[in-house]
């Protein structure tokens, strides 16, 4: 089936199976088509990861909202490995090394994840979440681009 069209620049083409290239318009509405089918995946995509988000910062806020308990020294190994630690966490001491702000800021981080992994299904922390919004974002804008280019 052929159908003369005037085009937007007012020249007369023959559209349809078997006409040229150029003046086809089916892979135009196909790449339209393409184009705003993605936006519109990326754009749910968003909205569930911003969901998401909000919801490992919630749980994060209230993991640190918890008393963290004070170490102990759990082990020391033959070669003076020591193991401080407390709730099934530990962080290990190199011999000759104390138990400095580091290693305690180090026990800190540790115990608040592993709460935090146990508290929720959710498996990766709030900085993660973050970063998949900020990857969607961008690639959204991206589509975005595409849209007005296409139609």
């Amino acid at each position: 089936m052929h159908v003369d069209v005037e085009l937007a620049d007012g020249r007369v083409a023959c559209i349809g199976q078997g006409c040229a290239r150029g003046d086809s318009l089916a892979p135009a509405i196909r790449r339209a088509a393409t184009a705003a089918a993605t936006h519109a995946r990326l754009a749910r995509q968003l909205e569930h990861a911003r969901a998401d988000l909000a919801t490992a910062e919630g749980m994060w806020s209230a993991v640190c909202a918890l008393l963290v308990p004070e170490p102990e020294l759990l082990a020391v190994e033959e070669r003076g490995f020591r193991r401080y630690g407390a709730d099934g966490v530990w962080v290990g001491v190199m011999p000759g090394c104390p138990f400095d702000a580091e290693r305690r800021g180090c026990y800190v981080r540790t115990w608040r994840e592993a709460r935090y992994r146990a508290a929720c299904s959710r498996r990766d922390l709030p900085g993660q979440y973050a970063s998949t919004v900020a990857e969607l974002e961008r690639q959204l804008a991206r589509a975005a681009r595409k849209l007005p280019a296409v139609a």
